[in-house]
């Protein structure tokens, strides 16, 4: 699984983050948005061999690494 981009900038449009159409996401970005979809950021940290817990929501921290790593 991958980040989906158009999705991610959606979402922030949505949340009054502000990004640029098109180049680069930063990574604070990234991980709020990891850290309000777990399901996302738990598919994302298993494919990277992150210890991930299996149920509940994601810590920030653990999408901050995640972020860090895409």
């Amino acid at each position: 699984m991958s980040l989906d981009l158009h999705d991610l900038r959606s979402w922030a449009s949505t949340n009054d983050i502000a990004v640029a159409a098109r180049g680069r996401i930063p990574i604070s970005v990234k991980a709020e948005y990891l850290y309000a979809h777990s399901a996302v950021a738990r598919s994302l940290g298993e494919e990277l061999g992150l210890p991930i817990a299996t149920r509940g929501r994601v810590s920030f921290d653990a999408c901050q690494h995640i972020a860090e790593a895409i």
